[in-house]
């Protein structure tokens, strides 16, 4: 029987062999593809010989052209494995069960046919054959099939073979994530099966609880009798004498260590009895495993996890945050990552033990490995607070200088966001933010700029201090566009204050300096300084040349007399091809020849606080269904030309915005007061005015929007005034419109009323909606146009 059986195998890898030989020899995709179908078709003849004694060499060609893709025929061989999994003969039938796990899938019609094979072969006296069925069962199993023969599954865990004990758990875990219910059939089995002397079915019901235990809490107290045989087991483990069949870089059995760890820290997880009986063995596994070797490394990382998830005493868990510690000075770059993860995942639980290894995380982020840059970089940020934010942000301040470019947009964010979520004081807050800015301040968000705007506006005693500060940074560097912004806007507001002779090195509290080094600056040098902004300034750069204009404006009125420099450049920028710079430079010319100008071009009201922490993730704000009719209080658009009191503005900084191809000049139009109104009247006292003036934000040309209708067969709707009705936004299920009316009496007065309405079926929640200053000023240059 043995001879022909010997035969058979040689003949088929020979043939086997002279096809995959064919194949590598094919110079073209073509020429492999016309060979493999020639193949395919020998295959398909050969089947329909029901003699034929080589059906298994042709069914593993068949497996080849499977494992080579494009799209081969190969489901015409289905039914041959089905036959040859029947067959008496264990080549035969390897090969069948191995097609069977290749050809088939769950959804196969065929696959109806595979039970009562299994079924026989499950019961074999051949241990291997009985491994192939089970094998087979655990890989193609649909939810069926499995209840079908889960009993005869359970009843092979109970076998007297470990090889058949060990595949009938594996099965067994498969059948469980098709069928979960089938759960409690395998419960008294893997209870026993805890207590197995070999490694192999130790491994399999380690697997098995633990996914029970994680799927179905309730489970749990099941297993729970079993904590203290996981520890003896444990303990075993770490005692025993090394074994070659089981050693590891000197450790016995690592992987079924790390298994024990996990299903006890799921034991162990809020029962205090089952961690008081694990934190002894737990103490001395995280003393005594050697975690130079990676095995050993393993080991501790799943020790640590399991003490800090059982909620051990204080002193484990210190020792096992400074086990991870200990991971941040190994060479691995795969343990100093997992140490990172860990720890970032620990500091909410224990930050001051975590606190303790900062120097080491800081170093971190010298690594040449990215990855673990990135890493140090999110542990570093959850580690600061108030006490250590003077350190920290100094430590991430100097790494930014020598980051590389695609850390520093990340890096920057973050440390932009500690300074203004920690300061301890406002001085250090703009200290620091400018320090960033020197540093990397075209990676600074606008949100950044927009707080420490806020901060020196609203606080009288930084205004000066700041304007020094951004005075000797430009003189030192004007690369970094967000600097130079910030510089220009506190210059042109309170560079008068930079006059004099003033100490390099200030403080703001009693007057202390920290040293005899002073600096002076005239009238002159201050001009001259932002007079070589523009001269430096791109020829794209068109937001950075308005502010400069604006700061050379305001400076001119605040020292009293216009600059002949400023006089050229305003001249210059008169006859500029771009329409926002030319109306910037006619209109500052004709403010700076009146004899209101100084009130005209006073500082800028503070605006509100927006708080001190600076949100770097966008975030989608709730909706909140609106009432019937949603209304704006009245704005005032010019008043701050006309000298009318205003209350803040939410934002200080103007932003630019680029004219259309046609000039709109609606400053003479428009000197009346526009207003947007709401149905209620609201008292002169109450009114929220906020300053849009022409030659800071001038419009660009307007567009109708999108849905807006353009056929003259289809005139617009229009509004009680006579205006047609914009609709500014109409998406899921929210429409604003705006409709416009003139004031009878007052020709120059413009009400403007919005209508905010919902046709959603269900409340909306946290419903706003927030109007930008430059919005009313594009609704009048609409209704101009």
């Amino acid at each position: 029987f043995q001879l022909p059986f010997l035969t058979s195998v040689k003949e088929m890898s020979q043939r086997l062999r002279e096809l995959i030989r064919a194949v590598r020899a094919c110079k073209t995709v073509a020429d492999e593809r016309a060979l493999i179908l020639k193949e395919c078709a020998n295959i398909r003849t050969a089947f329909k010989d029901e003699s034929n004694p080589h059906r298994h060499r042709n069914v593993a060609k068949l497996l080849f052209i499977f494992l080579l893709g494009e799209d081969y025929p190969t489901a015409f061989g289905q039914m041959e494995c089905l036959k040859l999994i029947a067959s008496p003969r264990f080549h035969e039938k390897r090969v069948g069960y191995l097609g069977l796990s290749l050809l088939l899938d769950e959804e196969a019609e065929v696959l109806g046919l595979v039970p009562n094979s299994l079924q026989q072969d499950i019961s074999s006296g051949n241990q291997y054959v009985v491994g192939l069925a089970l094998t087979s069962l655990g890989n193609l199993a649909t939810p069926d099939l499995a209840r079908d023969l889960a009993s005869e599954v359970e009843r092979m865990m109970g076998s007297s073979n470990s090889f058949i004990r060990k595949k009938a758990v594996l099965c067994a875990l498969r059948l469980f994530r098709k069928v979960p219910d089938e759960a409690d059939r395998f419960v008294e089995r893997l209870q026993i099966l805890l207590s197995d002397r070999n490694h192999g079915v130790l491994l399999g019901t380690m697997t098995f609880v633990t996914e029970i235990c994680e799927k179905i809490p309730a489970m749990r107290k099941r297993f729970q009798g079993a904590v203290h045989s996981l520890v003896r087991m444990l303990r075993n483990l770490m005692l025993s004498a090394q074994s070659s069949e089981y050693d590891v870089s000197g450790i016995t059995d690592p992987f079924l260590q790390t298994k024990v760890l996990r299903l006890l820290r799921i034991l162990g997880e809020g029962d205090k009895e089952a961690a008081e009986a694990m934190s002894d063995i737990l103490a001395q596994v995280a003393t005594n495993t050697d975690m130079a070797k990676t095995a050993g490394a393993t080991i501790m990382y799943e020790c640590v996890l399991t003490i800090m998830g059982i909620k051990a005493d204080s002193g484990l868990r210190v020792l096992a945050i400074n086990n991870l510690g200990r991971f941040l000075m190994n060479r691995d770059n795969n343990i100093k990552y997992v140490a990172l993860t860990t720890l970032a995942r620990l500091v909410s639980d224990d930050f001051s033990s975590v606190q303790r290894h900062r120097g080491t995380i800081v170093e971190c982020l010298k690594d040449p490995d990215i990855s673990i840059r990135r890493r140090a970089l999110d542990l570093v940020y959850l580690l600061v607070n108030k006490n250590n934010v003077r350190i920290l942000v100094r430590e991430l301040i100097n790494y930014l200088m020598v980051s590389d470019l695609e850390f520093k947009p990340d890096l920057t964010a973050k440390v932009c966001l500690l300074i203004d979520r920690f300061y301890p004081s406002k001085q250090w807050r703009v200290d620091m933010t400018l320090k960033v800015l020197m540093i990397a301040g075209n990676y600074v968000r606008d949100d950044v700029i927009a707080g420490i705007v806020s901060l020196i506006a609203n606080n009288s005693e930084l205004q000066g201090y700041s304007a020094r500060r951004l005075y000797l940074c430009l003189k030192r560097d004007s690369s970094q566009v967000m600097l130079v912004h910030l510089a220009v806007w506190c210059l042109g507001e309170y560079g008068d204050e930079v006059t004099g002779t003033h100490p390099v090195y200030e403080t703001i509290t009693e007057g202390e300096v920290d040293n005899e080094e002073t600096f002076t600056a005239s009238q002159n040098d201050v001009i001259t300084t932002i007079m070589e902004l523009m001269r430096k300034a791109d020829a794209k750069a068109i937001e950075t040349r308005q502010y400069i204009i604006n700061a050379l404006a305001k400076l001119s009125a605040r020292f009293g007399s216009v600059h002949p420099d400023v006089k050229e450049v305003l001249s210059r920028y008169s006859r500029s091809t771009n329409l926002d710079l030319q109306q910037r430079a006619i209109e500052f010319s004709q403010i700076l020849k009146s004899e209101t100008c100084t009130s005209i071009l006073e500082p800028m009201p503070a605006p509100e606080d927006q708080g001190d922490v600076t949100v770097i993730h966008d975030e989608v704000p709730k909706a909140k269904k609106p009432e019937s009719m949603a209304v704006q209080q009245p704005v005032d658009l010019l008043g701050d030309l006309l000298g009318e009191p205003i209350e803040a503005s939410p934002s200080v900084m103007p932003e630019a915005s680029s004219t259309g191809s046609a000039q709109i000049d609606l400053l003479s139009e428009l000197m009346g007061s526009t207003t947007v109104q709401s149905e209620t009247s609201v008292p002169n006292n109450q009114r929220t005015l906020e300053p849009v003036p022409s030659i800071l934000e001038p419009p660009s040309m307007p567009t109708l929007p999108q849905n807006a209708s353009t056929s003259e067969n289809m005139p617009p709707a229009r509004g009680p005034g006579g205006f047609p009705t914009l609709v500014a936004f109409e998406k899921e299920g929210v429409r604003i419109t705006f409709d416009f009316k003139k004031n009878p009496n007052n020709a120059s007065d413009t009400a403007i009323q919005m209508v905010s309405t919902s046709s959603l079926p269900y409340p909306l929640q946290n419903y706003t909606v927030q109007v930008r200053k430059f919005l009313s000023y594009f609704f009048l240059s609409f209704l101009w146009w």
